[in-house]
């Protein structure tokens, strides 16, 4: 799971961009990139299309697979800038980019709870 851990603490295994890449028929890999689109249009009052939803191994990845908004996110860059293997450890936790990050994915946020449970940080 190391690896699929987001610095946010997401889990990238549960992300549909993540599992679209892994489908290996072209056609079906399609198909959940088109629905990957239209559910994000939607939910983030985004125009996003099918050629928008890239390959993604993962937040942590570092090939050249690695989904547009991923890329640019602001939790990502700062616990790359600082070498935190995610935003545990992080003497700034929690900070404004990583509640705004909690306040849609709750499971990132008990993630990284017991994370810092574990190394006594809380």
């Amino acid at each position: 799971m190391k690896e699929l851990l987001a610095y946010c603490g997401t889990y990238c295994g549960a992300c549909p961009v993540y599992w679209a890449t892994r489908e290996p028929d072209k056609t079906r890999q399609w198909r959940m990139r088109e629905a990957i689109a239209k559910i994000s249009s939607r939910r983030y009052a985004v125009d996003v299309t099918a050629d928008d939803i890239t390959g993604c191994d993962g937040c942590q990845s570092r090939g050249e697979q690695l989904f547009g908004g991923c890329r640019e996110c602001p939790v990502r860059k700062c616990a790359e800038g600082k070498s935190l293997a995610n935003c545990a450890p992080c003497p700034e936790y929690p900070c404004g980019d990583l509640l705004a990050q909690f306040a849609w994915d709750r499971t990132a946020e008990d993630r990284l709870e017991m994370l810092r449970c574990l190394a006594g940080r809380e």
